[in-house]
């Protein structure tokens, strides 16, 4: 559901969302300093690529202003546009509303479940088509309770089928919803459960016992609703929605071998909670044995886009490793809101499914459903998130031609802009030294004081963000050419403004000749990924043949 600023929930059989609270989570988000994303986080990547077909890479990162984490990465889906409006189901179960889809397949039927608001509040509903194209409405799945847990709300569903054909379905209960006719859903967000022979329903409410609850002094102290489910050996996973007490969201992970009974929460998120998430949809891409996690980012005043994570381990989840799938720069129709994302595979493409209230409007209400697709299938460029690509390493892109064998550096390297003695060299042909690094070409990098000052460092941002306790590591050559003394290189990571530097010395090495170095260190901040180089002295040093950065995930 979209957690309107201050709840969160999540689905079951398929991605869900927890509801956007309101005026409360504006409130909230007000309170906790997020910003906006900015304007150029809809900048596409430089890399051409068909949107649609696989992970592009962002040449020009961005981030948020205050700090929060923003994917390096793009995997574009094609939007197709709205294709259920809200006000059209029977018994005026979507009159004011019609999101949070949630969809599954059984037996040539899609089923898909989607939250309806009516006069009397929020419900889970349900529409069936067997072509994605033509819909029909069945109206409400379910109602309020008499009391306590779901008598305010009883919505976004995620079911799953046992081995005893049994259905279940669990689904987000509150007691609370804001004032006036939009009754939307606020925190405490809860998980609960009824099971049914069929997808279709009549679904029979058990509240006992309760899957799983909200817990004082832990991640999920505000709000623990349910997500999508999986079954993994024996036993079944829930990625289910979590808030704290600060309003910050997540995804984590619940477990049980027992749908009937109670649901072990995992002790820490599956993803942090400065990642700002809400709302699972997960999808198993055989071919390169990767998991696919679709959920949610929240912006300053509603989901923003949809964000997809990726990793080998399902158990395991690098916040690095993601991308952006829907925003405002590909949706036909919604430029500022996109909610619930949810999946499914229909041939050779994966449906995404999502609510927007269309234009630039972040309304809770009055939104409707939309569809986007990516083919299959889905690639990523490094699924375990173990590296971050370097561009033009060895310098051999130069950018504007000084004359004979110098030139300015060239994109993406920071220095393109710099003073004019930001420069590189044709290291053998300007004669500099009698042969080039193995393999690095025949240009290098100018380092020194005068030429590249620690306020202008030759420096390129990577794609990509890493956590506090990541490992990084680099490995780079440097040289001391004909007839100098050689200088020092400071070679550093920075993860959102903190340096984690080392000073190298060349003149330890021979005249004419190369030596590789590393720089390895283990970040204590979270944050975007750069590698930069400056000088110390005056002297001449060479840089060449710059490796791509190592990350070693902390240990969990």
């Amino acid at each position: 559901m979209n957690m309107h600023n201050i709840a969160t929930h999540s689905q079951t059989a398929e991605p869900q969302n927890i509801r956007h609270m309101l005026k409360v989570f504006c409130l909230a988000m007000a309170v906790i300093g997020l910003s906006a994303p900015p304007t150029s986080a809809a900048t596409k990547p430089g890399a051409a690529s068909t949107p649609g077909t696989g992970l592009l890479l962002v040449t020009n990162p961005v981030s948020y202003e205050d700090g929060r984490p923003y994917p390096s990465y793009r995997m574009d889906a094609v939007d197709q546009g709205k294709f259920l409006d809200y006000g059209k189901g029977p018994n005026q179960c979507d009159s004011m509303n019609a999101r949070e889809a949630l969809i599954n397949y059984v037996d040539g039927t899609y089923y898909l479940y989607y939250d309806g608001a009516g006069p009397n509040g929020w419900v889970a509903c349900l529409a069936v088509s067997t072509d994605l194209k033509t819909w029909e409405r069945k109206g409400p799945l379910l109602d309020f309770g008499p009391g306590g847990a779901d008598s305010a709300a009883a919505c976004s569903p995620w079911i799953i089928k046992d081995d005893n054909n049994l259905w279940h379905m669990y689904y987000l209960g509150t007691p609370n919803t804001t004032g006036g006719a939009d009754k939307i859903p606020i925190a405490p967000y809860l998980a609960l459960h009824a099971t049914s022979t069929s997808p279709a329903g009549p679904w029979t409410k058990r509240y006992n016992p309760v899957p799983f609850s909200t817990k004082e002094g832990t991640y999920y102290s505000m709000s623990a609703y349910p997500g999508h489910i999986i079954k993994q050996g024996k036993g079944y996973m829930m990625f289910f929605g979590a808030a704290d007490a600060k309003v910050r969201r997540t995804i984590s992970i619940a477990r049980t071998t027992d749908l009937n009974g109670e649901w072990t929460v995992d002790p820490t998120p599956a993803l942090p909670v400065t990642e700002n998430l809400e709302n699972s949809s997960v999808y198993y891409e055989p071919t390169s044995k990767t998991w696919f996690l679709f959920t949610n980012h929240i912006g300053n005043k509603c989901p923003d886009a949809v964000w997809v994570y990726w990793t080998t381990n399902v158990n395991v989840w690098n916040p690095a490793c993601k991308a952006v799938v829907l925003d405002g720069s590909n949706c036909k129709w919604s430029r500022q809101c996109i909610g619930m994302p949810s999946v499914v595979q229909a041939a050779d493409k994966l449906v995404l499914f999502y609510d927007a209230p269309g234009g630039d409007s972040i309304n809770e209400m009055g939104r409707s459903l939309g569809m986007a697709t990516l083919q299959l299938p889905l690639k990523v460029l490094d699924p375990c998130g173990s590296h971050a690509p370097l561009m033009n390493g060895s310098f051999e892109t130069p950018g504007f031609f000084l004359g004979g064998p110098w030139a300015r550096f060239g994109s993406p390297w920071s220095a393109i802009d710099a003073p004019s003695k930001f420069q590189q060299l044709q290291v053998v042909s300007g004669g500099a030294f009698s042969s080039t690094v193995d393999g690095g070409g025949d240009w290098a990098a100018l380092i020194s004081a005068d030429d590249v000052p620690s306020s202008h460092p030759l420096i390129q941002n990577l794609p990509r963000s890493v956590s506090a306790g990541d490992s990084l590591s680099v490995t780079f050559w440097l040289g001391r050419q004909k007839g100098s003394t050689g200088g020092q290189c400071v070679a550093y990571f920075d993860v959102s403004g903190t340096k984690y530097s080392t000073t190298f010395d060349t003149t330890l090495l021979a005249a004419d000749s190369w030596k590789s170095y590393t720089l390895t260190k283990t970040t204590a901040n979270s944050g975007n990924l750069s590698l930069g180089f400056y000088g110390t002295t005056q002297a001449i040093s060479w840089l060449d043949k710059i490796s791509d950065v190592t990350v070693t995930p902390k240990s969990p």
